[in-house]
């Protein structure tokens, strides 16, 4: 497993929106990308614009 982290605004529509940082762990780049979208629309209901996607490396 890696750890994958996502910078994000909270509102892709709103420039000025909070700038958040969330952290999945995962297989690979493709399953924490799904992984993020499922829980980001399903928690704020509103379309996330992310600014960095980065891994960390493997976590046990």
């Amino acid at each position: 497993m890696k750890l994958w982290h996502f910078t994000y605004y909270v509102d892709k529509n709103d420039p000025n929106s909070e700038i958040k940082t969330i952290k999945i762990k995962s297989g690979t780049g493709k399953e924490a990308t799904e992984e993020f979208d499922r829980v980001t629309k399903k928690f704020s209901g509103l379309e996330p614009f992310t600014t960095v996607f980065r891994c960390e490396g493997d976590v046990d």
